[in-house]
């Protein structure tokens, strides 16, 4: 639908008091950028359906790089096959990736609350075991091992 059918006098009293010819002028230099994406313009016309005054141009280029943004009309796919080397090499670096991750992390998370090196540590595990029942396990191990006292004091060996 036309913008002038849109929005009748509200359109022209846009432009009141400018040159015509250099509105339609800049307009079409401006939107010269979206010739590869007609669709990007058609889609911002479209949107003007819900908007209750004409936009100014700034405006209206928004609403076309939002739609080819959505719609990436402005991006070209590149047809790329890979050589076999490159393939190889590709198949190399996954195999060397997956060794070294590890479906069941191998690593104790908890070893820092299980052998507290000072005082602050053992205040921390003891803080967090309030929430956390691992914690509490960890703490009554630290006090029938003797690393703690009962009352939660660190003892060095």
């Amino acid at each position: 639908m036309q913008m002038s059918v849109l929005y009748g006098s509200k359109l022209s009293g846009l432009w009141s008091g400018s040159n015509l010819e250099d509105v339609k002028r800049g307009w079409a230099e401006k939107l010269g950028g979206f010739r590869e994406m007609p669709g990007a313009i058609k889609e911002a016309l479209d949107a003007l359906d819900s908007k209750p005054y004409p936009p100014t141009l700034p405006e209206f280029i928004a609403l076309c790089r939002e739609a080819a943004r959505r719609h990436q009309w402005h991006v070209k796919a590149i047809d790329y096959k890979p050589t076999a080397e490159e393939q190889e090499r590709a198949n190399e670096t996954i195999q060397k990736v997956a060794k070294n991750i590890s479906t069941a992390d191998s690593r104790d998370h908890l070893a820092w609350a299980k052998n507290p090196k000072s005082q602050i540590a053992l205040d921390a595990v003891v803080s967090a075991a309030k929430a956390d029942v691992r914690l509490r396990e960890i703490l009554a191990e630290l006090v029938a091992s003797g690393k703690c006292s009962d009352s939660y004091k660190l003892r060095t060996a």
